[in-house]
């Protein structure tokens, strides 16, 4: 009888149960930094079949005991109101699950829930039940499933392997010899050791290096081959350099992952529109404006490109260090430019959401409608651009109207930090999906795709510790013994997860690949090979039929480029020399000169200089300008002439004019 119900507005029923249940005056942005960690603690509850009251019981026991301290006979008011919210937890529990529920729908958690604890109706309409692929299975899941094997009306088939699920040691089985304690004894296959396989690690000097190897292996293999070949990348960031690297050979390619819309450079972009609208005083900051405008997606606009040079080059040459709504017409500014630029000042001085929405709209409009040219006049890299960057925009603006809609309807949303939370919420599930023949070619896919597919070889990149399996958790009220004493899912089952996926994908293929980065050596990629290699050199040292072997790999370290002789000895190059001797080579000039000739071939001769920008600050090399010119000025008259105390006390008299002259 319970539809699911959207995130976004259970986000919003679930504060006003909590606002209702506690008194409170939190707002809507308060509350949005913690209330989903709240909700993914009941949807645990509920599809783990816990006892919310005696979850929340014992959590608010450890709260307490963390706040209480052994030289204080009470608690302070600031502890009293802190417990007083882990008292509140169960009641908002029941309050949102009960209020939901009357409206007909409710969140997954709470329907797996229900389902379970109703007994399965005679007239259900169904002769068999087939339970394919829950490797993973929730006590709701399992206790539902349980109800049909009793009548002998199920049958469950899982995608697993004797050689892991037997072994307890290797947590790639977990959930199924779990789901075989609560289901009892169910047919698994034999395919990881019964056939001959080879397996080969290969340690590569970096991400790019692991493309590198992959494709020249591809240029070996014939056309059968690659029709049945996967390429599977854990860590998404690497697909670009993947579909760059792929070589001619390659007739065909289908790429069925993703690309996070988070991972494009659409991030940037709102990060950078949103920046503008945190100025206090209604006005943008130049930094600010200067981000968005020097984006890629705007410095696409080529209508604009004659616009956004004179605005920066006015900013930076006026030192504009705040633009408000009034800037432009003040500055006489191109009206198309004030135009153009009136609905991002407005939100940025207004800050109501529907500003925003509009400013946002304008943004999509401006870099979507923005490009005249015809796609067959560019070039294949640049119609490529093009068609991501079309398909980036066209997703942005699905987004947009959603988050639009939840505001109309809800009208919570008071602030641009709300409005960011809410957007950003809704891009991190947005994918770009890049499709191409899913029958046919070579086959470019995330880990999660594999899961129902079998292929005869596998490349799987970045199997690294921290990618395969992903070190990153999602954040919890409840801590890891709360979350065992209820068994309820913890970080070490997530990992089960990720091993299960990754010892399914190589349990019926003949040849496996697996390439991780031994060169990168930060705090995220510490260049430490994926715990699941390590199992298969302690399992596979000497085995007769799985044959494991290792290599490494890197790409040999180029030379720069050296300057073509000629570029040093033509007629225009010699006359330039000639300018800057006869009007002498400053200290900065002779230092680049020995530090490195290209920096000052390019610097000095050619005249490519730094972009300016503006200083908010006097920067020391201004500070040093002012400094000489001043000196100059004052030293002048005293040329061939010997300095006296007299000129000095002069010199003195006059020096604060002549500072105020030179700036």
């Amino acid at each position: 009888p319970f539809q699911a119900i959207q995130q976004l507005d259970l986000l919003v029923e679930a504060f006003l149960s909590f606002k209702e249940v506690c008194k409170s005056e939190e707002s809507f942005d308060s509350f949005m930094s913690w209330g989903p960690v709240m909700l993914a603690d009941f949807n645990e509850i509920d599809h783990q079949l816990a006892d919310p009251d005696a979850v929340f019981t014992d959590l608010r026991k450890i709260k307490y005991v963390e706040a209480w301290s052994f030289n204080a006979e009470e608690l302070s008011l600031t502890q009293e109101e802190f417990l007083y919210f882990w008292n509140q937890l169960p009641k908002v529990y029941h309050h949102l699950k009960n209020k939901l529920q009357q409206k007909g729908s409710t969140y997954g958690g709470a329907i797996a829930r229900w389902q379970c604890e109703q007994a399965l109706p005679l007239d259900h309409g169904f002769e068999h039940l087939y339970v394919v692929g829950l490797n993973a299975m929730t006590q709701a899941e399992a206790a539902t499933v349980r109800q049909w094997l009793r009548l002998g009306k199920a049958t469950v088939l899982f995608d697993g392997d004797e050689w892991y699920v037997n072994d307890p040691q290797i947590e790639a089985g977990t959930f199924i010899r779990q789901a075989t304690q609560v289901l009892g004894k169910l047919p698994i296959a034999n395919h990881f050791c019964s056939k001959e396989k080879h397996l080969q690690i290969v340690a590569a000097s970096s991400g790019v290096a692991q493309c590198k190897w992959v494709m020249n292996v591809l240029k070996e293999m014939s056309e059968d081959d690659i029709e049945n070949t996967a390429i599977v990348l854990p860590d998404e960031s690497m697909l670009p350099a993947v579909i760059e690297s792929i070589p001619d050979q390659v007739k065909s390619a289908n790429v069925s992952m993703g690309i996070a819309l988070r991972s494009t450079p659409l991030s940037g972009l709102i990060a950078a529109f949103f920046r503008m609208m945190e100025g206090s005083s209604g006005s943008v900051r130049f930094s600010d404006l200067l981000d968005l405008l020097r984006h890629p997606y705007i410095k696409s606009i080529s209508s604009k490109t004659a616009l956004l040079n004179t605005l920066e080059n006015d900013i930076v040459k006026e030192n504009l260090t705040f633009i408000d709504l009034n800037t432009p017409q003040k500055r006489n500014w191109n009206t198309e430019l004030q135009q153009w630029l009136a609905p991002w000042l407005k939100a940025a001085k207004s800050k109501r959401p529907e500003d925003i929405i509009e400013g946002l709209y304008h943004l999509v409009e401006s870099i979507d409608g923005g490009k005249e040219q015809k796609e067959e006049e560019k070039p294949n890299d640049a119609q490529l651009n093009q068609r991501v960057m079309k398909q980036v925009m066209k997703q942005f603006a699905n987004v947009l109207r959603k988050v639009e809609r939840f505001q109309n309807k809800h009208q919570v949303l008071e602030s641009p930090y709300a409005f960011r939370q809410i957007l950003m919420k809704m891009l991190n599930k947005e994918q770009l999906d890049l499709l191409g023949e899913p029958l046919s070619g070579l086959q470019i896919m995330g880990l999660l795709e594999t899961r129902a597919l079998d292929f005869k070889n596998v490349f799987i990149l970045a199997c690294n510790e921290g990618i395969l399996p992903q070190r990153h958790f999602s954040d919890s009220f409840l801590p890891q013994d709360v979350r065992a004493q209820y068994h309820l899912p913890s970080p070490s089952d997530r990992e089960a997860i990720f091993a299960a996926y990754f010892y399914s994908l190589i349990q019926r293929c003949e040849r496996a690949f697996l390439l991780y980065a031994e060169g990168e050596q930060s705090m995220e990629k510490a260049g430490e090979k994926s715990r699941y290699l390590q199992q298969l050199e302690y399992h596979f040292k000497a085995h007769p039929k799985i044959k494991l072997s290792q290599t490494n790999f890197s790409i040999p370290s180029g030379k720069l480029p050296a300057l073509p002789s000629g570029m040093w000895s033509n007629d225009w190059v010699k006359n330039r020399v000639k300018v800057l001797l006869d009007g002498g080579l400053s200290p900065s000039a002779i230092n680049t000169w020995i530090q490195c000739k290209q920096d000052f071939f390019f610097k000095y001769i050619m005249g490519l200089n730094e972009q300016e920008d503006v200083e908010e600050t006097m920067e020391s090399s201004t500070f040093g300008t002012i400094v000489h010119e001043v000196m100059e000025e004052v030293l002048k008259p005293f040329i061939n002439k010997i300095i006296t105390a007299e000129d000095i006390d002069q010199i003195e008299v006059g020096l604060v004019n002549k500072v105020e002259e030179v700036i």
